[in-house]
């Protein structure tokens, strides 16, 4: 990954923490970042190319292209500075946090049976971030799923083709009275397989109803055929940690007109899932890779968006 590419994976993007619970969630979005001289120019064709495919760490990594986080806008008090940011985060790490790539040997998880899928994403948060009149963000956990495996009633139609997307893909169908209901691909192209979110805590409202959901995160009509077919990762990602599977219930309908239908619920789901306790946290040595409890996401920042000023230190939307 080189450092141009990396420095537009991580610049006007959002770090984010996930409590050690699963609940509560602590966005900043990265205004500025720096890179070590000696690396600028280097590149290491083994080293990722996609989306999401980064690293942070608490040091910097030997041998390869990294970038650290110099400045970020917590919305709420104003700019963070440089150390101040891991402490913002209460994340012990006195030298600073650092970003690189890392190797691209993970599965892609959606690419299962869609009821495994399901059960793998209650609990995780789903994060819509663009930018209207400034940036946004909106977030909400997921506590209920539908999956499906197959056309219902075995006809394809041309509202559920999205259900044949590439594992990972945002699939936006579009219902009565203009709703949008957000799913997810599954098992694998050209399969009728996906994950529908049904029920999810947002904005600390319980939402019982693909609609809602869709609506709450500003899924809708007029926004919705840009969305439709996108690889998660970009304005719409899904972060942090599934619930144990043990918890969950999953029911079958039993519908034989429907009969490839299945719901799975986290117990407990109308409970406030933002408020949490952030105890300090240390990284492991090697760091941990953005998806997790520890994130950074958004959509990829174009060069036109970044500044570059002396001392290799790059900045987004003419802030300094």
């Amino acid at each position: 990954m080189n450092i141009d590419y990396l420095t537009n994976e991580t610049v006007g993007k959002w770090l984010i923490r996930i409590g050690e619970d699963g609940k509560g969630i602590n966005p900043v979005r990265i205004v500025s970042v720096a890179t070590d001289n000696q690396v600028l120019d280097s590149e290491n064709p083994d080293l990722a190319q996609l989306r999401g495919d980064l690293q942070i760490s608490s040091k910097k990594p030997d041998n390869q292209p990294f970038v650290g986080l110099t400045s970020v806008d917590t919305v709420i008090d104003g700019i963070k500075k440089d150390k101040d940011i891991a402490e913002y985060m209460q994340i012990d790490a006195p030298n600073g946090l650092f970003v690189y790539g890392i190797n691209q040997n993970a599965d892609n998880r959606y690419a299962k049976n869609a009821c495994k899928v399901a059960q793998d994403l209650i609990g995780r948060w789903i994060i819509r971030t663009y930018e209207n009149g400034g940036n946004s963000f909106m977030s909400g956990r997921i506590i209920g799923a539908e999956s499906f495996e197959g056309f219902p009633d075995g006809k394809e139609t041309k509202a559920r083709k999205g259900m044949k997307y590439a594992p990972g893909s945002l699939f936006v169908m579009k219902f009565m009275y203009g709703a949008r209901l957000l799913n997810i691909g599954t098992e694998a192209a050209n399969v009728p397989s996906c994950v529908m979110i049904t029920e999810a805590n947002v904005g600390n409202e319980y939402l019982d109803g693909p609609g809602k959901v869709s609506k709450a995160l500003n899924i809708i009509k007029d926004n919705s055929d840009a969305l439709d077919g996108l690889a998660l990762g970009g304005e719409v990602s899904i972060i942090g940690d599934s619930v144990p599977r043990e918890g969950l219930t999953t029911l079958d309908p039993s519908n034989p007109k429907n009969a490839v239908t299945k719901l799975t619920y986290m117990p407990g789901r109308k409970e406030d899932p933002y408020q949490s306790n952030f105890d300090i946290v240390t990284l492991p040595d090697n760091g941990v890779r953005s998806g997790g409890k520890l994130s950074i996401i958004g959509p990829y920042t174009s060069k036109e968006k970044i500044q570059k000023h002396k001392g290799d230190k790059f900045t987004v939307f003419g802030t300094s």
